[in-house]
């Protein structure tokens, strides 16, 4: 699986999570190719010693080649003001740039998406299950955030403690028993949420987590530690 940044004319591009190659590669160009989404500047929440800062890329670069970067949108403008958002559960970036084009390759072991709008999830595709699954794991992060209250920084600070794979692993492991908790109580899951629920299940088995480990809520608690 190559990350393509090879392809001059590529706005961006998603892929599988894997350990060598990149799961995102974003790709902005001097002049656009106007053959398809043309990224102008990409914002991207990067990982500091102190806090997370939401930093604006694009030409000309002469920024950092490697840095962290932080859960959440990877988000794409063109000219038009058009907006891509990729999203993350964190992870690193790799940078390489010209006069005429910027290279950006994103490294995460957990899946990376989007979240198309109004999206209405009538099939039963990855991609669907995974940009469901984004939406839900921002749900969760508006429920978690204001028990931290003006404490931002510590906020910041807990949630990029834990590697991408902690993040998502406790994300699914929220969601089942949230839908174990309807089927307990008399509810049914439609046929894409039961899709939903078994592509769960897939994926808790392939990280080898059991239903002990911690949900999502737990670990990014304040009364935690």
């Amino acid at each position: 699986m190559g990350h393509q940044t090879e392809n001059p004319t590529l706005g961006y591009a998603i892929f599988e999570p894997d350990r060598a190659e990149a799961s995102a590669v974003i790709v902005i160009n001097k002049s656009p190719t106007e053959d398809h989404f043309d990224p102008e500047r990409v914002q991207i929440p990067i990982v500091t010693d102190r806090m997370v800062i939401i930093k604006n890329f694009g030409l000309p670069y002469a920024g950092p080649k490697n840095f962290p970067v932080a859960p959440g949108a990877l988000r794409l403008k063109d000219r038009f003001n058009k907006r891509v958002d990729i999203w993350t559960f964190g992870g690193s970036a790799s940078i390489s740039a010209t006069e005429d084009s910027f290279n950006l390759a994103f490294f995460s072991e957990a899946p990376t998406g989007l979240i198309e709008p109004h999206q209405k999830f009538d099939t039963l595709s990855r991609s669907q299950h995974i940009s469901r699954l984004f939406i839900d794991f921002q749900a969760l992060l508006a429920k978690i955030k204001p028990a931290w209250r003006f404490a931002e920084l510590a906020y910041q600070n807990r949630l990029t403690s834990f590697g991408p794979t902690d993040l998502y692993g406790a994300t699914l492991q929220e969601i089942v028993r949230h839908l174990d908790y309807i089927r307990g109580h008399g509810g049914q899951l439609d046929g894409n949420f039961l899709s939903y629920s078994n592509f769960i299940s897939r994926e808790l088995a392939r990280l080898n987590q059991s239903e002990e480990q911690h949900i999502l809520s737990d670990i990014l608690s304040p009364d935690r530690y």
